[in-house]
């Protein structure tokens, strides 16, 4: 099935003019509707891991269970919630189309890193130009950071199945999940590279090391907020040194 096309409502009683494709804000009842369906699923999943024999591990399980929740709140009623393109998502959207070669990856306008933007292209050339393609790469930095934080928390040894089930479920989380924004990518490139550094730390080896600093250069390309993570190992190895 193909994704819905942009449309352009022309609305005689607003004083702006025409608008492309835009909605202000989402139904009143998403945010309400998102955390009491969030309830039963961690009740359940609980349920589920408390009748298993003592000593069994259940990573495996735990990360199904998490991908399951995530996915589910990322992808119900996907291009319902939200059926036309929020203004700042227009704006991704044209970056994506000005790009001379999106398969490079550059400095957008402003300085602005359009690594997010070359992203949504690839999933346009791939699927046609529709909120699916253009919302996709949202959805797996979304999934993808709901793992990665479950992985901390199992290092840091914290409760890994209710941190991982509480982000799934966080209301900021989804909502920014299911729109084609480039602002959930720290939420994935921060743990990432937390878990490295401590990784590479504790184990000395050389790929924990190399995806630290993967995980710090990817970053730049996607979101300028992302240079955060270039003060983390300084801060971390700063604390480690003083203690």
């Amino acid at each position: 099935m193909s994704s819905p096309r942009y449309t352009v409502s022309d609305d005689a009683a607003s004083a702006s003019g025409p608008t492309v494709g835009v909605q202000e804000d989402g139904p009143p009842s998403a945010e309400r509707g998102i955390a009491l369906g969030a309830l039963p699923l961690i009740d359940r999943a609980g349920a589920l891991v408390s009748r298993l024999p003592p000593g069994v591990r259940i990573p495996s399980l735990e990360i199904g269970i998490i991908v399951g929740v995530a996915v589910f709140f990322r992808a119900f009623r996907f291009l319902e919630i939200w059926p036309q393109l929020i203004a700042d998502e227009l704006t991704f959207r044209e970056h994506a189309f000005s790009s001379l070669d999106f398969h490079e990856l550059g400095w957008g306008e402003l300085g602005v890193p359009n690594a997010f933007s070359d992203m949504q292209r690839f999933f346009i050339d791939l699927m046609g130009d529709g909120m699916t393609a253009l919302r996709l790469p949202a959805v797996l930095f979304g999934v993808a950071s709901v793992v990665v934080v479950y992985m901390l928390a199992r290092e840091l040894k914290v409760p890994a199945l209710a941190t991982g089930v509480l982000l799934a479920v966080n209301v900021t989380h989804v909502i920014y999940s299911r729109l084609g924004l480039v602002n959930i990518t720290p939420a994935f490139f921060v743990p990432l590279a937390i878990l490295a550094l401590i990784k590479a730390v504790a184990t000395r080896r050389w790929w924990w090391w190399a995806l630290l600093g993967g995980t710090l250069a990817a970053g730049q390309y996607f979101y300028l907020p992302n240079r955060i993570l270039l003060f983390i190992p300084v801060v971390v190895l700063l604390v480690a040194f003083i203690q």
